[in-house]
């Protein structure tokens, strides 16, 4: 199980959650100009006076619906979020620094027998 929560963190999860957000902002921006247009088609249900609660109740409906649209071909295009970046460069430096240690430890090896087949110390 803590495996899985690894593996998790691996992920940019904060990336991937607000480009979910930008989705649905930019889908349910939308829904201000519809709702300025009902006005110009139906003035008498839907305007700025006596019919602002019309107005406003067609801008949520409409903001909810294109918002989620927008969601889901976000989350088709990007199902899981990216691995992080800085954990990749994390890692690359440690097997880095891990190869280098590899190879210095050989070196030594190669001169410790070295050193044992002349007789030094």
């Amino acid at each position: 199980m803590i495996t899985a929560f690894v593996n998790l963190a691996k992920y940019d999860w904060s990336t991937w959650l607000v480009g979910i957000w930008r989705a649905v902002i930019q889908g349910g921006s939308g829904a201000v100009v519809s709702s300025i247009a009902t006005i110009g088609i139906d003035p008498e249900h839907f305007n700025l006076t006596t019919g602002l609660g019309h107005v406003f109740e067609q801008m949520g409906a409409v903001f909810l619906v294109m918002g989620l649209i927008h969601m889901f071909i976000f989350l088709q295009t990007h199902g899981m979020p990216d691995p992080s970046t800085q954990i990749q460069a994390a890692e690359a430096r440690g097997f880095q620094s891990g190869a280098k240690a590899t190879g210095e430890a050989m070196a030594d090896a190669v001169q410790a027998t070295k050193d044992a087949g002349t007789g030094k110390p």
